[in-house]
């Protein structure tokens, strides 16, 4: 699997810093799709250079990138709407993204019912 579209992480820098002034200048929110976009990758690549199954060289700037992105989504006024509340906890959600999970409400209410009747039985045979 070809991975090497960068030559080093500090060229792979260059190319996050410039998606996110994009992102800045023209307002657009930040995220994995658009970050794949602009520095010309597939997301699965992204994925595959986030977990450091290729390019591990470049994993940490990848993980920086998705981590700067959470935190300007987390900050941006945007996602403090109710209509994009949901897509913000989906978001965090996702493995790279926080890996949120929901919590479950687990009961344990058992019920046992002894009769002395059933006992004193037992007894007289």
């Amino acid at each position: 699997m070809a991975c090497r579209k960068y030559k080093n992480a500090a060229q792979l820098q260059a190319a996050v810093d410039k998606y996110f002034k994009h992102c800045e200048q023209t307002g657009e929110l930040t995220g994995e799709e658009g970050l794949a976009y602009h520095l010309g990758v597939t997301v699965a690549t992204l994925f595959r250079w986030y977990d450091g199954e290729d390019c591990p060289d470049l994993q940490e700037t990848v993980i920086r990138a998705f981590d700067k992105s959470d935190y300007l989504n987390s900050i941006d006024p945007r996602f403090m709407d109710k209509a994009m509340s949901s897509r913000y906890i989906f978001q965090k959600k996702q493995r790279r993204h926080g890996g949120w999970q929901d919590k479950q409400e687990v009961s344990a209410d058992v019920k046992y019912e002894v009769s002395i009747k059933d006992y004193d039985e037992g007894l007289a045979k």
